[in-house]
């Protein structure tokens, strides 16, 4: 009921209020992370993705991909 209570009010809300509800509700979450884990100051990272474009290495070069992240900015 809570659920359905939140997503209607959501809804309700003009697209610049919807981000900014976004972004509370994410860091509501961020905080009830360090409340679970109160020991845990930092989360540990994991590099899950690292070798996820081997295959384009041949293709670019470390200066090529600057540049490449450059024009997407």
């Amino acid at each position: 009921m809570l659920r359905n209570k939140i997503i209607k009010k959501f809804d309700d809300l003009p697209y610049p209020l919807k981000k900014e509800a976004l972004d509370f509700i994410e860091f509501l979450s961020n905080k009830a992370t360090v409340i679970s884990y109160p020991n845990n100051k930092h989360k540990t990272l994991n590099f899950d993705w690292e070798n996820a474009l081997e295959e384009l290495k041949p293709k670019y070069s470390s200066v090529k991909l600057q540049k490449k992240s450059l024009e997407w900015r």
